[in-house]
């Protein structure tokens, strides 16, 4: 199955002229792209989303040093950077740890709240972290501060989270260890109450924390999502309480999570709610751990939940998931193309082609019917997710053949560019043509996480022709000078992938140099006869 399971258009007969003679006109197959699966190509921790006239907008953790980024999408699932919608200033009071940020409309402005430490808190130390609020015009920013702190209980508060009812009144929830509530006055700014305790960590899985709270109100029933025990920790999940009101009581219905860590999946948790573009689905954000053993750096996931009928608390969640498997698109996305190459040659790059995974959007561009991509430092290998730009399109069903043309001197320390067969960050096939203590092709194969190299004598030079062929389960990779005689390199590879995307990359892994690596095209087609082999100074081996 690719990545994207695809829709194929048949034209029908025809008639000709005003006889009654019908012709069986074939027209051209176009694909379309039908599916995706988890995780996403996004980055992050922490989500929460907005649907605002027809376009998400999406908030994480992930600049905590800096602000905190936006990313759009029309269908919720291919996303793209717009930059960061909040930044620090020197002369506010947030400064550092910029935490879980949450997106509200009110009427024609959009506030976010979200958590910090000011300059002198105590390194290491979550106490000094209080619930601050920013306003803008305009979902993508920028926020300036309205108050910072907002909130300040005196003690730790993170998490942040703004539920507003129907009658119109605002409830700022936090994260303390446990959860707590404070009304909000008619602005949302400030607060108007005093703190309600609502859930105490008291179920055995949860060891002793509660964090991330989201509130949603079902029918005249209110739910709230909370996740435990730790972020970092692969058991970290989610599970829900239930109440009459935005205040409580609230009472959890079960003793177990909803979503929680599986065999491939860990730490889902610190969820959003949002439904599909024309409403008729619910689905849950979340993000999960890069690496199963757990750890800081996280990723973005999106799967269906249901609300049933609980007879003996009114409302009861269902999820599925957390998936890796390939799922329908959200009812009422826009499908995309798939199946087709690009050759550069028009003045900007069809967002509706290509997603560009860790975009920088400084460090690329299309010259002179070419993508240039600015290289710097970042790799994919093993743990490390850091590589830039990683210009990903669909194939269509079945066997495909991909082939680029690139330019790009090569000259120290793992510099790098090449084409890539992408179903994540630990599951992918890569050739490039590399700086491995020499000019050398790499042949990279990561499945689990567990990456493997091979690697050969580059003979060609750095003006190189470069194709990855899928037969079945099986990749083949080649070289060419002239794009006629070409040269396998290495042996063919095996690879069970689920959902899968192509593409590709250049980097200067080591040492972060930035020069210019051009691609001439990117063709993707269904593959023909063997490659050709040639002859004479070009055999990748010798």
């Amino acid at each position: 199955m690719t990545r994207l399971s695809v829709l194929f258009v048949i034209g029908a007969a025809m008639w000709i002229g005003g006889a009654a003679r019908q012709a069986a006109a074939q027209v051209a197959p176009e694909a379309r792209a039908t599916s995706f699966a988890n995780p996403l190509d996004l980055k992050g921790a922490d989500p929460d989303i907005l649907l605002d006239n027809g376009v998400y907008y999406l908030y994480s953790t992930s600049f905590p040093g800096r602000g905190f980024g936006v990313w759009t999408s029309k269908d919720m699932v291919r996303w793209q950077f717009r930059g960061l919608a909040y930044q620090k200033t020197d002369s506010g009071w947030a400064q550092r740890d910029f935490w879980a940020p949450c997106i509200v409309k009110s009427g024609s402005r959009y506030l976010l709240y979200y958590n910090a430490q000011p300059k002198d808190a105590q390194e290491g130390s979550a106490r000094a972290h209080r619930i601050c609020v920013a306003e803008a015009t305009s979902p993508l920013g920028p926020f300036k501060d309205v108050a910072a702190p907002m909130y300040d209980s005196g003690d730790m508060a993170i998490d942040a989270h703004t539920f507003i009812d129907q009658d119109g009144k605002g409830y700022l929830y936090y994260a303390h260890g446990s959860i707590s509530v404070v009304p909000l006055d008619r602005s949302l700014t400030k607060v108007s109450g005093p703190a309600t305790l609502c859930i105490d960590p008291g179920q055995e899985w949860e060891k002793k924390w509660n964090e991330a709270p989201y509130v949603v109100r079902q029918g005249n029933k209110y739910i709230m999502y909370y996740s435990s025990p730790g972020y970092d920790m692969p058991e970290y999940s989610v599970a829900y309480a239930v109440a009459d009101s935005p205040t409580g009581p609230w009472l959890k219905p079960h003793g177990l999570p909803v979503l929680s860590r599986s065999n491939l999946v860990s730490g889902p948790g610190h969820n959003a709610v949002t439904t599909s573009p024309d409403g008729r689905e619910h689905f849950i954000v979340y993000h999960t751990h890069q690496q199963l053993k757990g750890g800081d750096d996280r990723q973005i996931a999106v799967d269906r939940i249901r609300y049933v009928t609980d007879p003996k608390f009114g409302v009861r969640v269902q999820v599925d998931g957390p998936t890796t498997l390939a799922q329908e698109l959200p009812s009422g996305a826009p499908a995309w193309p798939a199946g087709s190459g690009d050759e550069f040659d028009g003045r900007d790059l069809s967002r509706d082609r290509w997603t560009i995974v860790n975009e920088d959007g400084g460090a690329w561009k299309l010259r002179e019917g070419k993508l240039v991509i600015t290289t710097q430092e970042g790799n994919v290998w093993g743990e490390r997710f850091d590589l830039r730009n990683i210009f990903l399109t669909t194939p269509a069903p079945g066997d495909f053949e991909i082939v680029t043309k690139t330019d790009f001197v090569v000259r120290q320390g793992f510099d790098q560019v090449g084409l890539v067969v992408w179903q994540d960050h630990n599951n992918y096939i890569r050739l490039s043509n590399a700086f491995v203590g020499g000019r050398r092709w790499l042949v990279t194969r990561e499945l689990g996480g567990r990456p493997e190299n091979q690697d050969f004598p580059n003979t060609i030079g750095d003006s190189v022709w470069m194709k990855i062929t899928k037969r079945g389960r099986t990749y083949e990779c080649s070289v060419s000078a002239n794009g006629e005689n070409w040269w396998p390199v290495g042996i063919p590879l095996a690879a069970d992938f689920g959902e899968i995307q192509v593409g590709l990359v250049a980097c200067t892994p080591g040492s972060g140099r930035r020069a210019d690596a051009s691609f001439e095209f990117f063709r993707l087609s269904t593959p023909t006869a063997r490659p050709r082999l040639g002859g004479g100074p070009f055999a990748p081996g010798r």
